[in-house]
């Protein structure tokens, strides 16, 4: 991905200051301002999603994302979901 996003102008890689086996990758401007509207766009997405649910009901399905997104941002297995596989 950071392959697409440098092509895009979206992020610019630069050596590790202290590895020189690595590199790191930044966000340019650019990537800031659309990284800002994606979270915004998200959190609308999110509002919207959770309208209709119960203000008693919604720590389900956001601690549910939460789990979710830590093991794809991460590529950790992140915290089990008790409920995820479980029968409708």
């Amino acid at each position: 991905m950071p392959d697409r996003m440098q092509t895009r102008g979206l992020a610019v890689r630069r050596p590790h200051p202290s590895d020189r086996r690595s590199t790191l990758v930044d966000l340019t401007p650019r990537g800031r301002r659309a990284a800002a509207i994606m979270g915004r766009l998200f959190r609308e997405d999110v509002h919207a999603a959770l309208q209709d649910v119960p203000v008693e009901h919604q720590d389900v399905p956001v601690e549910h994302l939460r789990r979710r997104l830590l093991r794809e941002d991460t590529g950790e297995p992140g915290v089990p979901d008790p409920d995820e596989g479980a029968p409708a």
